[in-house]
């Protein structure tokens, strides 16, 4: 029997549908960035607040591209205060969370930072070199994983 280290990585394109299961996201489109070093959420109306002696951070987030529609709300520890660059130029300070994310069959704990106002057309952006181990990209193709969308996956919670 293989250990998870003598397979194969996994080969994706350089946008896919991944899910978030710790904070209740089913389906979401990300940007798979090869050479990026942080992992970004796109959220709103976030706040901090201790409880006990832990930092936490709601949040929500909309997880489908051009859409306010679907809102999802969430709670977490804060892990990471940090001083982020993004595309723009721009330097934000901003908390992370751990979260598992899954791509295809791979499932990974990883290190997601908030960003208030994210812009551009994706609302999440993956840093491959956190499972670069576990992953080819292909930035010439995309969505090679296959997930259901999130409008099917509220079809089959309602019934």
């Amino acid at each position: 029997m293989k250990n998870d280290m003598d397979a194969l990585p996994l080969s994706i394109g350089h946008c896919e549908l991944i899910s978030l299961p710790g904070i209740k996201v089913p389906v979401m489109e990300a940007k798979i960035l090869s050479d990026a070093k942080l992992s970004l959420l796109s959220i709103f109306e976030s706040s901090t607040f201790k409880e006990g002696d832990d930092l936490m951070i709601s949040f929500g987030l909309h997880p489908i591209q051009d859409s306010g529609d679907i809102e999802i709300y969430a709670v977490e520890p804060v892990k990471n205060r940090k001083l982020i660059r993004l595309e723009n130029g721009k330097r934000l300070w901003c908390y992370s969370i751990e979260t598992p994310v899954c791509v295809g069959s791979i499932k990974k704990t990883m290190e997601i930072f908030l960003v208030e106002g994210l812009t551009g057309p994706y609302r999440i952006q993956l840093a491959a070199r956190a499972i670069k181990k576990q992953i080819q990209v292909n930035p010439h193709k995309s969505h090679l994983t296959e997930q259901p969308t999130l409008r099917d996956q509220a079809v089959k919670t309602r019934g």
